[in-house]
């Protein structure tokens, strides 16, 4: 069952007649189809009903199996005619939304900024013309992006001149793993490469870079 309906039968009912007595109320507003929402109304009385004969001792088993299978076909069709006629109806709004007891989405996302923290990289060779990079943060220690974080952006250059600026690094790329393997020509095999990591966030905003490293390519 949908998390927003009521787990108790008796609220349950309660609910879906207001959620069905707020969509006649708008049914011109929202454009809501008038013989889906009577059909609705029809199996709510039914079901209300049948709830009642169900709390007194003149049941039956039959009564009991007629109202859960009824419970259970109605409940399906007001979750679809939520999901499709009210969720998603350009002109409901949240203040309706309230009134039927249906969720309030957010559909502004939450900025993250990325963190002031930037990657610690750590540099392993294992193989000729190939490099491994261990990723950390700088502030936790831990080899784990920080929270909100998409990957770190590593820049590097082979170069035959030291390089302490990290803006003089022009090639990148974006690492979502706590390790990457950079991999090199023959041709620059004992040269030098100079790397340098940014975090950034979901939204491509980077935080500040990290201490220019380097490594022998072997």
């Amino acid at each position: 069952m949908e998390y927003y309906i009521p787990q108790k039968e008796a609220e349950m009912i309660e609910w879906s007649g207001n959620l069905i007595a707020v969509s006649k109320e708008n049914i011109d507003e929202l454009g809501l189809p008038a013989d889906q929402l009577a059909a609705l109304e029809t199996e709510h009385v039914r079901l209300k009903a049948l709830h009642e004969k169900c709390q007194t001792p003149a049941h039956t088993s039959l009564d009991i199996q007629e109202k859960n299978d009824l419970k259970t076909a109605f409940l399906d069709k007001v979750k679809l005619f939520v999901r499709f006629h009210l969720q998603n109806n350009e002109k409901m709004t949240d203040a309706l939304r309230r009134a039927a007891g249906i969720p309030i989405y957010d559909t502004k996302p939450t900025h993250h900024p990325p963190p002031d923290s930037h990657p610690v990289i750590t540099v392993e060779s294992r193989n000729p013309f190939e490099l491994i990079l261990r990723i950390r943060d700088s502030e936790s220690g831990k080899r784990a992006k920080p929270e909100h974080v998409a990957g770190a952006v590593l820049f590097w250059r082979v170069s035959e001149t030291p390089i302490a600026d990290p803006k003089a690094l022009t090639s990148s790329a974006l690492v979502t793993r706590a390790s990457y393997v950079m991999r090199f020509p023959a041709s620059e095999r004992g040269k030098i490469v100079y790397m340098a990591g940014r975090w950034q966030n979901g939204i491509g905003e980077q935080g500040p870079p990290g201490e220019v490293t380097s490594a022998v390519i072997p």
